[in-house]
């Protein structure tokens, strides 16, 4: 089981004043003179970069380069030439987690912007820093902070969701409130042999378990199995179901237990119930406040996406992720996460327009 520990990193506020518009029809933010943080990654909670790098190979969601084949990406499209060459392309790549969401940021993208094709690639983040530090790759998709100094001021970072993913049972169980991650890693563990909820705790009732979840083929289900197991493919066969099928398929199943994204959680009309988590220090229940602190471990972590400063002076990187924060909370919701906090898309937007202010219109392909 992986022990990730919290520490909370201090706020920074920002002054702004928006104003002005640029020649590409864009706002354009003046801010104070040194009020604009250098990005909004600091203003939250981190976990430590070496367990969640832990995290991340055990869950094992290392993905290809474009199109189905990225990993959560959707149907992202993939960028054309060597993109590099290519001024109206977008190289993304890092976190498989992160993909998801900006493979959900370029299907609605390109919607308006029809002569800019993105790339949605996945590999490790460690992979995507490497790119981006080298200027290989202009976006990367980050499960855990940057370390390296020496790239710091190469690349900017923006702190843009959070993976929560609830565990829920039929509001007919009465008798579960929390459950720690041991009791829970045996319910999915492969060789479980957990049947009734009298095994989970003898103060239980002898009811059949039912666990219920998306597949372990989805990033959802491997970061949870990781989580919970060690591992994303030590689970046992359980029944599988879409994210927005699940509080259904639960609510009439007094016996059920599953894991889900937050974001459908929220729009059951509380259909069914969450429970607490406890991971050695106290029932933890999943909510939008628990995730922001990362109190409901290890089932919530932030995101992050980093840019190349130098790469945000090309038209088309500025345009993808300008339209990527603007929107980012549309975007993250479609991708079953959970968008930042005002203040921190706020500042966001604030950063990448500074950043991208004067960068000329992208021209049509």
């Amino acid at each position: 089981m992986l022990a990730l520990v919290v520490f909370i990193a201090g706020s920074v506020t920002l002054g702004l004043v928006l104003a002005g518009g640029d020649d590409d029809g864009g706002q354009v933010t003046s801010v104070t003179a040194g009020a604009l943080p250098r990005s909004t990654v600091d203003q939250h909670p981190q976990l430590p970069a070496d367990a969640m790098r832990a995290a991340e190979r055990a869950a094992g969601i290392i993905g290809g380069t474009g199109g189905a084949g990225t990993a959560g990406a959707g149907t992202a499209g993939a960028g054309t030439g060597d993109g590099a060459a290519d001024p109206n392309a977008v190289i993304t790549t890092g976190s498989a987690e992160v993909a998801a969401i900006t493979g959900t940021a370029y299907n609605l993208f390109r919607e308006s912007a029809k002569g800019v094709t993105v790339r949605v690639g996945s590999t490790d983040t460690d992979d995507g820093f490497q790119k981006v530090c080298a200027g290989q790759a202009d976006i990367v998709g980050a499960s855990y902070v940057l370390t390296d100094r020496t790239c710091g001021d190469r690349v900017v970072g923006f702190e843009i969701a959070h993976h929560l993913l609830p565990i829920v049972v039929s509001k007919q169980n009465t008798w579960v409130q929390c459950l720690t991650t041991a009791q829970v890693g045996r319910i999915w563990a492969r060789d479980s042999a957990v049947t009734s909820w009298n095994q989970v705790d003898p103060s239980f009732p002898n009811v059949p378990l039912s666990p219920i979840g998306p597949a372990a083929s989805t990033v959802h289900a491997k970061v949870f199995l990781a989580s919970m197991t060690g591992s994303s493919t030590n689970t046992r066969a359980y029944e599988t179901r879409e994210l927005d099928e699940i509080p259904a398929r639960v609510d009439g199943d007094r016996g059920a237990i599953a894991f889900m994204d937050y974001s459908n959680f929220l729009t059951t009309n509380r259909a069914v119930r969450a429970i607490k988590l406890d991971s050695g220090r106290g029932c933890v229940e999943p909510n939008a406040l628990s995730a922001g602190t990362g109190m409901y471990m290890p089932l919530c972590k932030p995101l992050y996406l980093y840019a190349n400063k130098a790469s945000l002076r090309k038209p088309a990187v500025a345009a993808f992720l300008r339209y990527y924060l603007e929107n980012q909370k549309e975007i993250t919701s479609q991708a079953h996460y959970i968008a930042r906090d005002d203040a921190t898309v706020r500042d966001n937007i604030v950063i990448v327009q500074n950043l991208t202010a004067g960068v000329r219109a992208v021209k049509p392909a």
